[in-house]
């Protein structure tokens, strides 16, 4: 438990201190090639999920539960939504430009499919919340210890529950959908330039959240054989590795790496996509 709380409690400070070095350098051409209002949506997604995963393992409440579920949900709609948008974009531009088209994506556009996105996991929160939100449940279990009357003590943990778990079910659902469509995106633009709209880093960054997605599913299925507290901390554990891995991957090569000048070609490629996605 202390250790769920500790990777917790780093991977919430990461994010803002990922967050706050962003935006001192949100000048520099790594993330103004990336799209400095994405990386800021990705960044608000990791805080958000971080959160979740302290609020996850701390002891519950009524409220608590219900924050687990809004912060788990938009902090990963905030997350992945991006990333599908940015792969989808870069593979439309890698096919326009093998037909020796060209094309502009609207920045706003792109944005837009975002707060739609966010729109519908908003209505659909809220209609969970309303009709069966999760509540503080208690988990009892007979132990060996016997009072001085000679009464058995009943041991209690306690944890988050709605009345069906397909609300859960059908939230991962979404979220391995999400990914795996990007997944096939990032399969398919792996032959672009690594330097070219920073595919390599993303399609990396959409594999490893795959993998801690799949992970989600394998605690949902073993919800009713293993006991709820190791679930708890199993899944904040899963969130907290998944926060600092994405900042691992994407974030601290942009810290680190030089703003140097582009090459002559790589200028006129950027000239001939200005208004678009990286």
């Amino acid at each position: 438990n202390n250790v769920a709380i500790g990777l917790a409690c780093a991977a919430t400070l990461a994010s803002l201190v990922a967050m706050a070095v962003t935006y001192r350098q949100r000048k520099k051409r790594a993330f103004q090639f990336a799209q400095v209002e994405f990386v800021f949506l990705l960044l608000l997604g990791l805080v958000l999920v971080s959160v979740a995963a302290l609020l996850a393992v701390l002891p519950p409440t009524h409220a608590s539960c219900i924050s687990i579920v809004w912060l788990l949900n938009v902090g990963y709609t905030l997350e992945l939504v991006p990333l599908v948008v940015k792969i989808a974009a870069i593979n439309r531009l890698m096919h326009a430009a093998l037909r020796m088209k060209r094309i502009k994506l609207s920045r706003n556009f792109l944005l837009g499919v975002v707060a739609l996105f966010m729109g519908v996991v908003g209505i659909y929160l809220t209609v969970w919340t309303v009709m069966d939100p999760p509540t503080k449940t208690g988990s009892y279990s007979l132990t060996n210890e016997v009072t001085e009357d000679g009464s058995t003590v009943v041991e209690v943990t306690y944890y988050c529950e709605s009345g069906s778990e397909w609300w859960s079910i059908v939230s991962v659902g979404i979220q391995t959908l999400l990914l795996l469509a990007a997944s096939i995106l990032a399969f398919l633009t792996r032959k672009m330039r690594g330097d070219v709209n920073e595919t390599n880093t993303i399609s990396f960054l959409i594999y490893w959240n795959f993998v801690c997605i799949l992970l989600r599913v394998i605690l949902i299925m073993l919800g009713g054989s293993i006991d709820v507290a190791i679930l708890s901390r199993s899944l904040s554990i899963i969130l907290s590795i998944d926060s600092m891995a994405t900042i691992l991957i994407y974030f601290i090569p942009k810290f680190i790496g030089k703003d140097t000048q582009r090459n002559t070609s790589l200028n006129t490629t950027r000239a001939g996509l200005q208004n678009t996605d990286g």
